[in-house]
């Protein structure tokens, strides 16, 4: 289909309680019921549509794109976009996260779903009970669904050998972990030709790592070790290795890999990786790196806080329950031992998330731990890279300049000289973009000031700076490491239970109220550890449809006993309120939320070096182990830098009077600055910069002068408490101011919201800006 292709020729279908648009992928002719001699492929996309984007007419031009990128691959497919309600008798969509595909004829190896949501293990939503029957007999006519012509998983791998190439997206993040994996072999086997984007594109690399840890999932994972003795290390890199195998096994160089995803037991992936391979006849030498997990010792080590807000580990400990996980965030000694050693494979626990690149660039170049600013370059690339797509253009702000190419991104290639300097880009025929816009995103993401502290080194960063070359350069200077490392504890933390209520029309905020002193009257809240009534978003005024009139009132809870949480102590009791409620008052029959569930909470704080013992253990043939200590201890390192990792405060001394840069008018933050915002721990971090196009010296001292502490507690507002401290500093080379707030983390989205702001923006800043878009 053309990608001019209009809107109005989706052809609209409809069914008892659902409706939908057909995206002709060549005719619609092809779309009729099936004959004996129609093969036709369909990918059908079913979303729920309404509570993110209003209806199935929305989701047109974004199935257009899959539509233009399987045509210029010269795939023959045909597109059906679905709309679905939750259930019978919601009159609202189903949430994104529970489009979900179940019928006899459908495997769910061949679908793609919205993150780990629980609706996926469900059958009872009108997608299975209607929708997709109804589409099966439409479009397969006779056929059952376990029919070779009905489902190709089915069919003689004699009939599948004529097949048009097929598309298969694998991601390196592993948003679904079982798609596409059985017809990808199914295809192999047949000798289907079939692209993937993991190792794909003419840029070859040496080597590829992975980040698969954070502080959620560690948690989380810990958590369900605990119940069920599963959980111990992440599966995305192994299902990761296993779609990749026929590239990596003729990849033409001899790739190394280094990933994180060891969990709380990297032993035991290291033994399935080595099973899978020797099962496809590939034989590496694998190691796995040992001595983060400190959970057998955590009552008899000593803690500091890693910030000001952490508070006291003794005090953390006697208000949670059972310890689940303790780890130490581990440098990159081992794993350059490792390769050393003649690793291919590198599994680690929990190393910090530069460390896989650190340690792959200190082996190639043989650095030392006192090759100290090299080593700070690549912490720098390491941390441009380790988010994946982000770089790329993930979570951009100028995310519209990517237009048709903002999906499917590709993921970025560093290459890392003797030096230190490095150069980011990407595969050339992959969508995304690298600029030093997007690179300026990444980099002031989760950073806590101008100095970051890692393990190895610690990078300067003030110093950095950033050419556009096709791609782009970073150089940075390194500082010796600190004494210390971060130590993330878990523990277990009760359970919660959620809800929603809809609010519709004016005194939003006295509804709120209103709702929240006759649930009061119904329920013990002093058996709650905590109960909260938030307004999510403001109807708008004097709106122009019921959706813009309507808000979300967000019911949250937690507590030590599972039973206050239950829904006839909880859910029943305060929703029992409607009929005598405010007026409109309609609860979000999603209910799944309101269920109670185990929660975890995290503790960081910091420990001596010298507390940890990390070890490098390699598999043998014969079943035995060899261990080896690391070579490039940090206790080598003469000199180390303090602690501390506060920011330097900037100098105001040579701020421009504001009204110098000439008359202003009322405009969004965002009309002229992109941003970032991440997280460290209880901090919230903010980066600011102006769009290259638009970067000039003036409105640098205009940013510098304008974007000060006072400015920024001024845009934060009602969110602005007190007893946050707020630090601030400024990186000149690459134009960006950066601010820490510790203790404010939220929900996400920290800048986006500060650059829905209102300000006063000089007239000739905006003047430029659309002189450039003419």
């Amino acid at each position: 289909m053309p990608a001019d292709y209009p809107e109005k020729d989706a052809l609209p279908v409809t069914g008892k309680g659902w409706s939908g648009y057909i995206i002709p992928g060549h005719d619609r002719a092809v779309l009729s019921r099936a004959t004996d001699k129609t093969n036709v492929t369909v990918i059908l996309f079913a979303h729920g549509g309404g509570y993110a984007r209003g209806e199935a007419r929305m989701y047109v031009p974004y199935v257009k794109r899959w539509v233009a990128c399987a045509k210029a691959a010269g795939l023959g497919i045909v597109f059906l976009s679905v709309e679905y309600p939750l259930s019978g008798e919601a009159t609202h969509p189903a949430q994104p996260a529970a489009s979900i595909l179940i019928s006899p004829w459908i495997d769910m190896s061949l679908c793609a779903y919205e993150g780990g949501n629980q609706a996926v293990m469900s059958d009872y939503f009108i997608m299975a009970n209607e929708a997709v029957p109804m589409l099966t007999k439409a479009f397969l006519g006779k056929y059952a669904g376990t029919d070779g012509d009905a489902n190709a998983l089915y069919r003689p791998l004699d009939q599948l050998r004529g097949l048009n190439p097929q598309l298969i997206f694998v991601g390196a993040a592993e948003f679904a972990l079982s798609d596409s994996k059985d017809w990808a072999r199914r295809c192999r086997e047949a000798g289907v030709p079939w692209l993937k984007s993991m190792l794909s594109g003419p840029t070859k690399v040496d080597a590829i790592t992975g980040d698969w840890l954070s502080e959620y999932n560690i948690g989380t994972r810990a958590l369900e070790r605990q119940s069920n003795g599963k959980g111990r290390y992440e599966p995305g890199f192994l299902h990761s290795l296993r779609m990749a195998m026929d590239l990596y096994k003729t990849y033409p160089r001899k790739l190394r890999i280094v990933v994180n995803a060891g969990g709380g037991d990297p032993k035991q992936l290291a033994a399935e990786v080595d099973g899978l391979l020797t099962k496809n006849g590939v034989h590496r030498r694998i190691a796995y790196i040992s001595g983060d997990n400190i959970l057998d010792r955590v009552d008899e080590l000593s803690f500091q806080p890693l910030t000001p807000t952490s508070g006291a580990y003794d005090s953390f400990r006697r208000s949670y329950g059972r310890i689940l996980s303790a780890n130490a965030y581990i440098g990159a000694a081992g794993i350059q031992t490792a390769l050393e050693e003649g690793a291919d494979i590198v599994i680690a626990g929990r190393c910090s998330d530069a460390s896989p690149v650190i340690g792959l660039c200190a082996w190639w170049h043989k650095w030392t731990a006192l090759d100290l600013d090299p080593l700070a370059g690549s912490l720098v690339a390491a941390h441009l890279i380790e988010c994946g797509c982000y770089v790329c253009g993930g979570s951009f702000a100028g995310f519209q300049d990517m237009r048709d190419k903002h999906f499917n991104l590709s993921f970025p290639i560093a290459e890392v000289r003797l030096d230190g300097t490095a150069v980011i880009q990407k595969q050339p025929d992959q969508h995304g973009m690298i600029t030093v816009d997007t690179v300026r995103t990444q980099f002031v993401y989760e950073l806590q000031g101008d100095r970051y502290l890692n393990p190895d080194v610690v990078a300067d960063l003030p110093c950095i700076t950033m050419d556009q070359m096709g791609s782009n350069r970073v150089e940075v200077k390194g500082l010796p490491p600190p004494a210390t490392l971060k130590v993330a504890i878990t523990a277990e933390a009760g359970y919660q239970a959620e809800f929603s209520v809809y609010v519709t029309g004016l005194d939003a905020r006295e509804k709120v109220e209103s709702f929240k002193r006759m649930s009061l009257k119904m329920i013990d809240a002093s058996k709650l550890r905590k109960l909260e009534f938030h307004l999510v978003g403001m109807p708008s005024a004097d709106p122009k449809s019921l959706n813009e009139a309507t808000a979300t009132i967000r019911v949250f809870a937690q507590a030590d006993n599972p039973q206050v949480l239950s829904r006839g102590r909880f859910l029943g009791p305060l929703l029992s309120n409607q009929l005598q409620g405010f007026p409109a008052l309609t609860p979000n029959l999603d209910y799944r939320t309101a269920d109670p569930k185990p929660i975890v909470t995290l503790y960081t704080g910091l420990i001596q070096c010298q507390q940890i013992r990390e070890t490098c253990h390699f598999l043998q043939l014969s079943g035995a182990e060899q261990s080896v200590l690391p070579r490039h201890s940090l206790q080598n390192v003469p000199e180390q830098y303090p602690t501390s990792d506060a920011v330097l405060p900037s100098s105001d001394e040579h701020y421009t009077a504001l009204e110098n840069f000439g008359p202003t008018v009322k405009a969004p933050l965002g009309s002229i600055i992109y941003g970032r915002s991440g997280d460290k721990g209880s901090n919230v971090n903010a980066g600011l910069f102006l769009p290259s196009s638009q970067q000039t010296e003036q409105t640098w001292q205009w940013l510098r002068s304008f974007m000060t502490i006072d400015r920024l507690i001024a845009l934060m507002a009602n969110d602005y408490d007190p007893r946050l401290r707020i630090e601030r500093c400024e990186f000149p080379n690459i134009q960006a101011i950066h601010f820490v707030v510790h203790g404010l983390l939220g929900t996400g989205g920290f800048v986006e919201f500060l650059r829905a702001r209102y300000i006063d923006v000089p007239r000739a800043f905006l003047m430029a800006k659309s002189q450039l878009k003419l």
